[in-house]
């Protein structure tokens, strides 16, 4: 009979377990269970977010009592929020949702049922940033507070090596008391003044510390400059203090305690996202639009690329670390979205050669004259073997074509006539074509020297009829002539077909000089294929005394 009793009651008991247990998890579905509280918050039953919304007001009201950090006689009042404590209420909440929902079914079924009679008091999840607390003690304590600092590298531009820099022992107030405060406080509510003392701060890292560092970084330096490599043909110098930039020490990984040099890829990285944008390039389709025998739209396509910043800050970091002296940059490509089929018909593939020159002090009516006069011959196209002239492109040359009045060479003299400063024009046109190799049939330099033309023997002078500037496109295909006015600087470029050639401007030199400002000067143009000179031209020119011609200055208009 006892042993029947003693099962029926053992019988009950687990039966009233089981019963209040499935109740509670019908119940508490999805809700925190019953008799949880978070400090004196009750969380009984209540979803993630009634609880956030319960616990958020009480948690920032913890964070924001006041509190008296006590050091001899100085004292300063703060808050848990100001000396880096923070709360984390979705960890907290959590926390309390997880209870009764861990582990086997028995587990869980026992810790529910405890619940019902037994209250269960939590504490917030919470952390301290350390940083935060150094820094507010600093600011509060600045006379008690003085971190030890350790030994350090600092670079010297003017010696180009990095110079050691001495350890110094500091003093700091002792941290652990303030820590067990807070923590007191936010687990059992019980606050009190903070008594903390001064102690010795010493460094880490000391002057026996820095040799390995500095030879590793001084080998880097050794090097320097590096090259980028953007393309085959394409390199940029890193400069040395572009690569001291990215040289950093820290303490040594291996506990030891000294500094380790290493390459910062997130430092490379800031300058491939700064002064690297600028080795990015825009695609660009190819356009070529003729009309009447004349380019009126022209792109050479271009590739598009954007630097792969993650792929060249890996090249870089590499490279230095292994004193290697070129450093191969990586970039996405973007092809043009329009074929140059068009642009191949007429051969218009590469630029041969450009020729330039300065107008920086002329007049307004000269300026006006080079930019109608240069315009003439934007977008010229030129046959294969067609004889190139210059005054018959040019046309009539007078008011009634819309030419200023401005000072020419002309009779013996300087004078004001239509269309001077077009010697301008003529000359940049001669320097293109003889950078290109083409064959000049006809040129004439001015009668004394000219400061627009320098350097001296590099010019071609005009004037329709005659004088003229002409030569052959010994080239393929066609040619096509492109103008621009940058600043003061005139630009003539020539597009075609690249061939085997190789042109070399030999001077100009100058072969005799007077007191009165007479000049000779030879310019030689080679013009090679395949190992050997394919034909050579010499251009000589003999400059007169400025002083024997007479400058008149009364305009036409």
């Amino acid at each position: 009979m006892f042993y029947i009793k003693k099962h029926f009651r053992n019988f009950t008991i687990v039966s009233a377990i089981v019963t209040l247990t499935f109740f509670n998890f019908w119940v508490d579905n999805n809700k925190i269970s019953r008799n949880i509280y978070m400090g004196n918050v009750n969380l009984s039953r209540l979803n993630k977010s009634e609880a956030e919304n319960i616990l958020k007001p009480y948690s920032e009201s913890l964070l924001n009592i006041s509190l008296k950090i006590i050091v001899g006689d100085s004292i300063r009042s703060t808050t848990l929020e100001s000396i880096g404590t923070k709360i984390n209420l979705p960890e907290t909440i959590n926390l309390a949702y997880d209870i009764g929902r861990s582990g086997p079914w028995y587990k869980k079924a026992y810790e529910k049922f405890k619940l019902f009679f037994v209250k269960k008091n939590l504490n917030f999840k919470y952390s301290i940033n350390k940083d935060t607390l150094n820094q507010k003690m600093l600011e509060y304590f600045p006379t008690l507070e003085r971190p030890a600092q350790n030994a350090t590298l600092i670079y010297d531009a003017q010696k180009n090596s990095f110079v050691p820099q001495k350890e110094s022992v500091g003093h700091v107030l002792d941290k652990q008391p303030i820590i067990s405060t807070v923590a007191n406080y936010i687990e059992k509510l019980q606050l009190k003044d903070i008594n903390t003392i001064v102690i010795t701060d010493r460094p880490q890292i000391t002057l026996d510390g820095l040799a390995q560092a500095k030879d590793e970084a001084q080998n880097i330096l050794k090097k320097s400059p590096y090259l980028l490599v953007l393309a085959q043909d394409e390199i940029v110098p890193l400069d040395t203090s572009t690569t001291v930039f990215f040289i950093q020490f820290v303490p040594d990984q291996s506990g030891l305690d000294k500094l380790q040099m290493e390459i910062s890829t997130s430092t490379i990285k800031t300058f491939l996202n700064t002064v690297g944008i600028g080795f990015n390039r825009s695609v660009i389709d190819a356009v070529l639009v003729v009309e009447d025998h004349k380019v009126t739209a022209f792109n050479l396509p271009q590739e598009g690329r954007a630097i792969d910043v993650d792929k060249s800050a890996i090249s870089i970091a590499e490279a230095l670390n292994h004193h290697a002296p070129e450093i191969k940059i990586y970039f996405d490509y973007q092809k043009p979205a329009i074929d140059e089929d068009k642009i191949k018909e007429y051969g218009l593939t590469a630029r041969l050669s450009q020729g330039v020159s300065n107008f920086f002090g002329s007049s307004e009516n000269r300026k006006f004259n080079i930019t109608l006069g240069a315009s003439k011959f934007n977008g010229l196209l030129i046959k294969p073997g067609e004889e190139f002239s210059f005054n018959k492109i040019l046309g009539d040359v007078d008011k009634e074509h819309g030419w200023k009045a401005e000072l020419v060479i002309k009779n013996g003299g300087v004078s004001p006539d239509y269309g001077g400063g077009l010697c301008q024009v003529s000359t940049t046109m001669f320097r293109a074509a003889v950078n290109a190799g083409l064959q000049i049939t006809e040129r004439y330099p001015h009668a004394f020297p000219v400061r627009y033309y320098d350097p001296q023997g590099f010019d071609a002078t005009i004037y329709p009829p005659s004088p003229d500037l002409k030569f052959i496109n010994n080239t393929p295909n066609y040619l096509m002539i492109q103008t621009r006015i940058e600043g003061n600087n005139l630009y003539f470029e020539i597009f075609g077909t690249t061939d085997s050639r190789i042109t070399k401007v030999l001077g100009p030199y100058v072969t005799k000089a007077s007191p009165d400002g007479s000049l000779s000067t030879k310019l030689t143009q080679q013009v090679w294929k395949n190992g050997e000179i394919w034909f050579e031209k010499t251009f000589y020119s003999n400059y007169q005394s400025p002083n024997k011609f007479k400058v008149q200055r009364n305009p036409l208009e």
